[in-house]
């Protein structure tokens, strides 16, 4: 080869592609460069974000602190003043009046925020205010009391077997409850509970809602019986009335004092109404009843 074509071939292709090479080393070079400056960016911003989610963590857990130790300061305040609101024994009327509203206001604010005062301390409380049962804005206090109680029971109910719907079909057994009727007679004739049966009994064993004076012969072959009226303000009255192993729901209670048997029933988000507040009539001791005890085992002959 000629040095003239030695010349023309370097000046065309190897000059070219030197220059090429050299161009692709610069830019890989700046690639990873590039790439050398983000990866560490990215290191850095990782752990940036680590801080400062770790940070969070520590803000959050510290505000679930701040807010259990102000819930545990409500509850205790809410207790303290349930207990301090009975009135002394030389009370005159308007300071026990004063008291009982007191009274009222925390267990009706426990009650809307779900605060657990104590089974025990409501129960206290209540047999206390037995004491003024010749007072009506007791007795009224009291049926709060009651209620707040049943609120309380729903969260100790025993474990339940699957329910299933009650139909009349079933061992052909009539759960019977009894209306008080007053006011709008058509909304309570046209308005229904809930009614579940949970678990198998025997006959001799099994739950029971019918009236006191016409029992039925066969039981309803239910462990439990679930009524539940919803809220429905229909009121349901305990007066001759049969129940066993029964628990109700969400009903307005009227005792008026007349005949009742009460076998293992619990009452949940019920109010109450019980009438005559005196310590020789029935209602009192039921009163007592259901303030000590969860399920509540009564009779009047």
């Amino acid at each position: 080869m000629t040095s003239d074509a030695v010349h023309r071939f370097l000046t065309k292709w190897v000059v070219p592609a030197a220059s090429t090479v050299v161009l692709a080393g610069a830019l890989f070079a700046s690639v990873q460069y590039i790439i050398k400056s983000e990866v560490a960016d990215l290191k850095s911003d990782v752990s940036n974000l680590h801080s400062d989610i770790g940070s969070l963590t520590v803000n959050i857990a510290t505000q679930h602190n701040d807010i259990g130790s102000t819930n545990a300061r409500i509850d205790n305040i809410l207790r303290d003043a349930l207990e301090r609101a009975f009135p002394k024994p030389t009370a005159g009327k308007a300071e026990i009046t004063g008291s009982l509203k007191r009274a009222d206001d925390a267990l009706r604010f426990a009650k809307s925020q779900n605060i657990d005062l104590g089974a025990q301390l409501v129960s206290a409380y209540g047999k206390q205010l037995t004491s003024l049962s010749g007072d009506r804005q007791a007795w009224k206090t009291l049926a709060n009391v009651l209620g707040y109680r049943s609120f309380l029971n729903s969260k100790f109910l025993p474990v339940l077997p699957p329910l299933r719907p009650y139909t009349y079909e079933e061992g052909g057994y009539e759960i019977h409850n009894s209306i008080v009727l007053e006011g709008d007679v058509s909304k309570a004739a046209t308005t229904f509970p809930a009614v579940a049966l949970a678990g198998y009994a025997t006959p001799e064993q099994s739950a029971r809602s019918e009236h006191l004076y016409h029992l039925q012969p066969n039981g309803s072959g239910a462990q439990f019986i679930i009524i539940d009226w919803k809220g429905k303000n229909i009121r349901i009255g305990l007066d001759d009335q049969y129940f066993k192993n029964v628990i109700l729901k969400n009903a307005s209670i009227v005792y008026l004092g007349g005949a009742i048997r009460l076998e293992n029933v619990y009452f949940v988000n019920c109010t109450f109404d019980i009438v005559a507040p005196n310590p020789r009539t029935p209602g009192y001791d039921f009163a007592l009843k259901a303030l000590d005890n969860l399920a509540v085992t009564f009779t009047r002959s």
